[in-house]
């Protein structure tokens, strides 16, 4: 877990069993979200050169559609162009979005596991929802659990961080997890493709390839993954001085 103070959150955890193995599966999802984290970085430089391939070969079976339909000499549209861009979908069975999919669900089971883990340690029964106990902790009485109405007591600055996190980043995996769940057409991402030739250059060996970022919450996804790491590891580590003060 991340904290300067783990081994005392581990000796807090290990005297229940319920809390033991809350920790223990905490401490697994990290990994485990860590090991497809660098899953992740590996696949992308070949997802990007792929696509940038398939949009270089439309690119060039456009050009050569174009001569044959006008008659043109061939590389007269090649040589006018210089440039040209396609947009182009990746579709969600690529392996990357495997490793996405995986990053996205267990980021969730990270919040919602850690949330257990101290209405575990406060002897109160956890949410069995996290979109429920969020929308609880912004005073809607009738959403207002014993375990929340606790922590408000406990510490009311660590339940507004714990708000501040819910509208920052915790939402979009909840919105997430329902789209992976039942809409998962809607989850192909657009890209556009750039393909540039020099004076002169043969149509079949442009001289330079370009693909534009894939974005997620329009945000680069590599640095959309990057902030979700920093965004869990704040959310533990203030988790984490809460348990620390309070138990």
């Amino acid at each position: 877990m991340i904290s300067n103070e783990s081994k005392k959150i581990e000796e807090l955890a290990n005297k229940k069993g319920i809390t033991s193995k809350t920790f223990k599966d905490i401490n697994f999802l990290l990994a485990k979200f860590k090991y497809h984290t660098n899953n992740f970085e590996k696949i992308y430089p070949e997802f990007i050169r792929t696509h940038e391939e398939i949009g270089k070969e439309k690119v060039i079976d456009l050009l050569k559609q174009t001569e044959t339909i006008t008659g043109a000499k061939p590389g007269t549209f090649n040589n006018a162009q210089r440039k040209m861009q396609v947009n182009i979908h990746s579709q969600i069975i690529h392996p990357l979005f495997f490793e996405l999919d995986i990053l996205m669900i267990d980021a969730r089971r990270i919040v919602e596991y850690f949330i257990k883990f101290i209405a575990d340690l406060s002897d109160e029964k956890p949410p069995e929802k996290i979109h429920s106990f969020f929308e609880g902790l912004e005073n809607k009485s009738k959403k207002q659990s014993i375990f929340i109405k606790k922590l408000v007591k406990q510490d009311k600055d660590y339940v507004e961080s714990l708000k501040r996190e819910w509208k920052n980043w915790i939402n979009e995996l909840s919105d997430y997890r329902s789209k992976s769940i039942h809409k998962s057409v809607e989850r192909m991402m657009d890209c556009t493709v750039t393909v540039y030739w020099n004076q002169g250059s043969n149509i079949e060996n442009p001289d330079k390839t370009e693909m534009s970022s894939i974005k997620l919450h329009e945000t680069d996804i590599v640095i959309y993954i990057n902030n979700l790491w920093k965004n869990m590891s704040r959310f533990i580590m203030d988790g984490s001085n809460f348990i620390i003060k309070n138990f």
